[in-house]
């Protein structure tokens, strides 16, 4: 092999780490803002999520519990994240649907939520907004 062409496949592999890392830094952006909101945990078809509310910009941020998505987490790593074994976007919203009616808000949920991922295949849950009625 020429040196012209280790020093390409050596620039292509760095492109390629660089991306991941950047793409996860944008999932674990999102999530950190909602390292001070209050989490309540939601039971949605004998699954633990999540759910972090932020009133202040009327979103929320939905994922599986840690201790029911750490098996997962690691399956997913050994298959260097070609398994996606994140639940559904509709158990999200349904997550979310019962945290609104257990907090008896009546709010309206955004049909496009935002799934945010971690750069490996998988993601970190969802992002819904919502706007509530007012009394």
């Amino acid at each position: 092999m020429s040196v012209l062409i280790k020093m390409k496949l050596k620039n292509i592999s760095l492109l390629i780490l660089s991306s991941v890392f950047l793409i996860s830094c944008a999932g674990i952006d999102t999530v950190s803002q909602y390292n001070n909101s209050p989490v309540k945990k939601v039971d949605v078809d004998g699954k633990c999520f999540q759910v972090f509310l932020k009133a202040s910009t009327n979103s929320a941020y939905v994922d599986e519990c840690p201790a029911a998505s750490f098996a997962k987490s690691y399956f997913e790593g050994m298959t260097l994240g070609i398994v996606d074994t994140s639940p559904s976007e509709e158990s999200h919203v349904k997550a979310f649907e019962t945290f609104l009616e257990q907090e008896k808000m009546d709010c309206d949920i955004d049909k496009y939520p935002f799934k945010i991922k971690d750069g490996m295949g998988g993601s970190y849950g969802y992002e819904l907004k919502y706007t509530c009625k007012e009394t």
